[in-house]
């Protein structure tokens, strides 16, 4: 399996719009074991490759588009190793992503857990608001993790409020589950 058989199970330059972002390059690297452990679990012995892109906005806060996507998926070696990730990660995604953000100048404005969309065997999607300490800056974040087959996918972004609408979100998760599904397919 190659780099560029890999590159087919992430999002695509085609499929995010300019006015939202401009994706790095495909990134994959190969890990050992699981990159989440659940508490008390030991280092598993399988291996995955992470495919991964992201982009950061040249300035803090665009007038348009985001200020961060984060796309990654993750190749297991079977589909109990992608379930078990999937676990790991739906139980700290949010958690973790909330803790980065918001440092002692943010503050949760609102959250509210996305159970609408369909993507993969097993999914968890979310949006939440966060302001400044001067409550002049607000910032929402849109957050999906599914599992589809041995795949766990990421897809994260970030951006002023209004810049993004849910719909544009939804549109490039439900383009990642997609890539992910014809990508599983192309491997075999």
């Amino acid at each position: 399996m190659t780099e560029e058989d890999l590159s087919r199970i992430i999002l695509q330059d085609q499929d995010v719009p300019p006015e939202i972002a401009t994706l790095s390059q495909t990134t994959v690297t190969y890990a050992g074991g699981k990159s989440c452990s659940l508490p008390g679990e030991q280092p598993g012995t399988n291996g995955s490759t992470l495919v991964s892109r992201s982009y950061d906005a040249p300035e803090p806060f665009p007038q348009v588009g985001a200020q961060r996507v984060i796309v990654t998926s993750a190749l297991h070696s079977s589909d109990e190793g992608a379930k078990g990730e999937f676990e790991c990660l739906a139980a700290s995604v949010s958690q973790g992503d909330l803790e980065r953000l918001l440092k002692p100048e943010w503050h949760l404005f609102s959250y509210e857990d996305i159970p609408s969309m369909s993507l993969g065997e097993e999914q968890l999607s979310h949006h939440y608001i966060a302001v400044n300490a001067e409550g002049l800056v607000f910032l929402e974040s849109y957050w999906s993790t599914f599992r589809r087959g041995k795949v766990t996918a990421v897809l994260n972004i970030r951006a002023p409020l209004g810049n993004i609408s849910a719909e544009q979100f939804e549109t490039l998760a439900t383009k990642l589950d997609q890539r992910v599904h014809e990508g599983l397919l192309s491997l075999q």
